[in-house]
């Protein structure tokens, strides 16, 4: 009998607890077009190369909760580099994973809210364009690690989708290069996207 009466009222706090979980986050989906300057600097800006313009798209999935922030996880195509002073592209592809913390904040009586992105992501290489540039060979490493950072604005289109606009600002904090001088790659750019929002709970 007492048996029964715990499993009894185990069953009834998780069911609690799974409602209030229920209650309190919500799937939402994003998709974003990113468009980044690339810009590679080293500790002898000799070794620097050229800045380059880049696309990325990226896919996010995250659990948005009490309508103040977002715990996401992405995946985004990149590529990283820079041109030569023979205006011959250098760098390399990667596939990042991006893990965000979103904060958004409601500003009155608007469908506009302010938007911020900020986190951690890491990247495997795909693919690389080695070369030369100004006598030195230009080789790139495998796993890319970075922070990244992205304020801007989400406008409510309606209860299920909203529109973002977004600066972007991302800085490696491992060596870009394989070869004997330290390089790291900063981006700049803006981001447009989607997100949908779903209106049942999880």
């Amino acid at each position: 009998m007492i048996h029964l009466l715990i499993n009894f009222f185990i069953v009834i706090i998780l069911s609690s607890f799974t409602s209030d979980v229920n209650a309190q986050f919500r799937l939402t989906y994003i998709a974003k077009n990113s468009f980044i300057l690339q810009n590679y600097k080293t500790d002898n800006p000799i070794y620097d190369l050229g800045n380059h313009f880049s696309y990325s798209p990226e896919l996010v999935i995250g659990l948005q909760g009490a309508d103040i922030a977002i715990f996401s996880f992405g995946i985004q195509y990149h590529f990283m580099g820079g041109k030569n002073s023979s205006n011959q592209k250098l760098g390399a592809n990667y596939l990042l994973f991006p893990l965000s913390t979103t904060f958004i904040w409601k500003i009155s009586d608007t469908r506009w809210n302010a938007y911020l992105d900020a986190g951690l992501q890491y990247g495997y290489q795909l693919a690389s364009q080695t070369g030369e540039n100004k006598g030195f060979s230009y080789e790139f490493h495998s796993h890319y690690w970075g922070l990244h950072l992205s304020p801007g604005l989400e406008y409510t289109l309606n209860s299920k989708f909203r529109f973002i606009f977004q600066g972007y600002y991302t800085l490696q904090i491992n060596d870009a290069s394989k070869n004997f001088f330290i390089g790291k790659f900063h981006n700049y750019g803006i981001k447009l996207g989607i997100r949908y929002l779903k209106e049942k709970s999880i």
